[in-house]
């Protein structure tokens, strides 16, 4: 997780993304896109799912 968190900025906690905000992982995905990002989805050790994003042209 730690190689792909220094190519992405500060990363968000999935579920707190989709609890607090109401997006879903589909819905973000489109935003992303739409802004050309990649998202990110990282797992940490404790099966905690981290989103972050990247600019498509540094990919």
């Amino acid at each position: 997780m730690l190689e792909k968190y220094r190519d992405t900025g500060e990363p968000l906690c999935l579920q707190d993304v989709v609890e607090y905000m109401g997006l879903s992982h589909h819905t973000l995905r489109n935003y992303a896109k739409e802004l050309n990002l990649q998202m990110v989805v990282m797992t940490d050790e404790d099966g905690v799912r981290w989103v972050a994003f990247k600019n498509e042209e540094s990919i």
